[in-house]
């Protein structure tokens, strides 16, 4: 792993897609590295801000995770970059990505705003329950 985090620490990620650096703070937030070196987290969210436009539903759910697993603050320029897509594909979320979304609001303690809110409830309003009613 350091000689991963080594590259990546200096590495130029300007060419790097979106998804791959979504991809890359997700692991590295979902098995606790990035904490050990800030100066590579600073690097990876400027740069996730950078390219927030490129992202698909799921990458913005699990953007949004792993800002906030890494206690990143949901003012910030890179969680606010992120978040503004949201609603920009909110007609291209799956149940998965509405979770997910809703689960990184939830790691901070924060409540979506209220258009978002709606926005999420009116998406996961097309996805039939996943167990009957009743609990049959």
């Amino acid at each position: 792993v350091d000689p991963l985090l080594c590259h990546l620490r200096d590495a130029d990620l300007s060419e790097m897609s979106g998804q791959a650096v979504a991809n890359i703070l997700w692991s590295l937030s979902h098995f606790h590295l990035v904490s050990i070196d800030q100066h590579l987290q600073m690097k990876l969210t400027r740069q996730l801000e950078d390219k927030a436009e490129e992202l698909n539903p799921q990458e913005i759910a699990n953007s949004l995770w792993a800002l906030s697993q890494l206690g990143e603050d949901c003012e910030s320029p890179t969680w606010k970059a992120v978040e503004a897509q949201i609603s920009l594909r909110i007609d291209e979320f799956d149940a998965h990505s509405v979770a997910n979304t809703l689960n990184a609001f939830r790691n901070l303690n924060v409540e979506p705003g209220a258009e978002l809110l709606k926005a999420l409830d009116r998406v996961a309003a097309r996805f039939p329950p996943r167990f009957p009613e009743g609990g049959e």
